[in-house]
C-alpha cells in the first residue's frame, strides 16, 4: 500500500522536493584576455522532481563592474525512472571579464529537500580563477619572448659556427702536420691552429705557445 507522507510545515513553498547535484564542465584554460567571450558549462542534475521544479541558476549569474554575464542557454533532458522522474539540465554560461589580475565568478548553490532523510542539503559549485590579461599586455610579451628567443638562436648560430670553423682548422692543420717537413711548414701548421681558435695572426712562437698553454689550462 502505498503511503503519502506530507512534507514537514516550515518548508518554504519554492524550495525543491527531491535530490540536486550541480557540477563543472570542462575549463575553457585559466590564461583568458580581458574582454574575450568566454563559455562555461554548468550541469544540474535533478532526482525525483519534475523539470518545472528546478531551481533557476540565472538569479545567481548577475553582472558587476568586473564581470558582465550575457543570457544562460538551457537544455533539459528528462527521464522516467522505477524510482521517478529524473532531469539533467545543461547550461552554457557566456561571460567577459574586464579587469586583470586573477578573478573568479561567484559561487552557484542550489538547496534541496530530501525526503529520503528529511533534511535540507545546500550543494555548490566553486568556479576556477582566471587569470586576465589585457590583450595589448600580452601581445608585448609575446613580441619580448621572440626577440628573446631569436637572439638565442642567433647567439646559438654563432656558437655552432665557430665550433665548426674551429673543427675545420684543426682538420687542415692536421693534414698539412703529414706533410711537413719543414721549418716554415710546422709553422704553417701552427698558424692554421691559431685560426681554428681565433687567436691573433701573424703570432710568434713565443706567443703561440703561451695561447697554447693558456687554451689548455682552462680545459
Amino acid at each position: 500500500m502505498l503511503q503519502v507522507k506530507p512534507l514537514p510545515a516550515y518548508l518554504p513553498a519554492t524550495l525543491p522536493v527531491g535530490k540536486l547535484r550541480l557540477s563543472l564542465g570542462s575549463a575553457p584554460g585559466r590564461f583568458i584576455f580581458s574582454q574575450q567571450l568566454i563559455e562555461r558549462q554548468v550541469q544540474l542534475t535533478a532526482d525525483g522532481m519534475l523539470a518545472a521544479d528546478l531551481p533557476l541558476l540565472t538569479p545567481q549569474m548577475r553582472s558587476s563592474d568586473a564581470i558582465t554575464v550575457y543570457p544562460l542557454a538551457q537544455h533539459t533532458q528528462q527521464t522516467a525512472t522505477a524510482l521517478g522522474m529524473n532531469n539533467v539540465a545543461d547550461y552554457r554560461v557566456p561571460f567577459t571579464l574586464h579587469n586583470q589580475g586573477l578573478q573568479q565568478l561567484p559561487e552557484l548553490r542550489v538547496q534541496y529537500f530530501d525526503p529520503d532523510t528529511g533534511k535540507i542539503y545546500t550543494d555548490e559549485i566553486t568556479w576556477p580563477r582566471f587569470m586576465v590579461i589585457n590583450p595589448w599586455l600580452a601581445a608585448v610579451i609575446g613580441l619580448v619572448v621572440t626577440v628573446l628567443l631569436l637572439r638565442s638562436a642567433d647567439y646559438l648560430l654563432k656558437i655552432l659556427r665557430r665550433q665548426w670553423l674551429c673543427l675545420q682548422g684543426y682538420r687542415q692543420a692536421i693534414r698539412q702536420l703529414a706533410s711537413a717537413t719543414t721549418p716554415q711548414a710546422i709553422k704553417q701548421v701552427l698558424m692554421s691552429i691559431a685560426m681554428a681558435e681565433h687567436w691573433p695572426a701573424n703570432l710568434t712562437l713565443q706567443q703561440w705557445q703561451r695561447h697554447w698553454q693558456t687554451r689548455h689550462a682552462r680545459i
